[in-house]
């Protein structure tokens, strides 16, 4: 499409990257620090698993930057990798690529990202999720409309709950976000209004659950936003709505209900365990 205007990963620079990956991985291997999600067998690197896969595209998305120096880059996520985190930004449904590392996320894009979500999810859902919105209030939400199909008070458009694609589409968009800015937390805030990072990743999780809470990465990922901060009960009932929107046949249904056993019993032992490392 764009011919000679822009410069892209050529079969080499597929081959070199998967390359290097290898032999970082087997370094790593070497060393006893490979990341969960990795695997070395027989001497080789395997590739099958989402990890390598995704580390290798970070590789490719580093040679498209450096080849365009002068062009911006964005990005829509299919699957989390954390050697991009550096460089987004929130644009929108999708990110900005940055061409260096980003130290920090400047308030400004905090609050264009919440302006435009908003609008978007009072659009799709009415005007009623704000950033004080109770993760009860989410859950009875979703209860009501999604299970009960009761719409007596719902302000949003009807559509986007009978079309199939839409709420996972929407709620995948969101929850990519959240995801960036869950890491920004863990990882190094690089600002000192660490709490605004915090309030912004828990908004846009509930988003995303409200968008499409059937949906099971959005479920295991808020559920592990919340642990690490011991809120349990908030966890707790995360999963237990999602459990009776799910069919007793669903792929995950096990899954969770063993999910909701174990936090029921890290609630119980956190009130003598030494606490874990906080994130904010």
């Amino acid at each position: 499409m764009y011919g000679k205007e822009i410069h892209l990963p050529t079969t080499n620079d597929v081959q070199q990257a998967i390359d290097d990956y290898k032999a970082d991985a087997l370094r790593r291997y070497k060393e006893g620090r490979l990341k969960r999600g990795e695997d070395v067998q027989n001497g080789e690197v395997v590739l099958r698993a989402q990890l390598p896969v995704m580390s290798i595209h970070a590789l490719l998305v580093n040679v498209i930057l450096q080849r365009n120096p002068t062009r911006e880059c964005y990005l829509e996520e299919s699957l989390t990798t954390d050697a991009l985190y550096p460089y987004l930004s929130p644009h929108g449904f999708i990110f900005k690529v940055s061409h260096e590392p980003l130290s920090a996320l400047p308030v400004a894009e905090m609050d264009a990202d919440r302006a435009f979500w908003s609008k978007q999810c009072g659009a799709m859902l009415g005007d009623w999720l704000k950033p004080d919105t109770s993760v009860s209030n989410v859950c009875e939400f979703a209860e009501a409309v999604y299970k009960q199909k009761d719409l007596s008070h719902y302000t949003g458009d009807r559509e986007f709950l009978t079309n199939n694609f839409a709420p996972k589409a929407f709620s995948k968009l969101r929850l990519s976000i959240a995801g960036l800015y869950q890491w920004r937390l863990m990882n190094g805030a690089g600002t000192a209004d660490v709490g605004r990072l915090n309030q912004e990743a828990d908004f846009a999780f509930r988003q995303a659950y409200t968008l499409c809470p059937t949906s099971p990465e959005v479920l295991f990922r808020y559920v592990d936003f919340l642990t690490a901060q011991h809120r349990f009960d908030d966890a707790i009932l995360i999963v237990r709505t999602t459990l009776r929107l799910t069919p007793a046949d669903d792929h995950f249904y096990d899954q969770y209900e063993n999910l909701m056993m174990q936090l029921k019993q890290e609630r119980e032992q956190s009130g003598t365990a030494m606490p874990g490392k906080r994130i904010f």
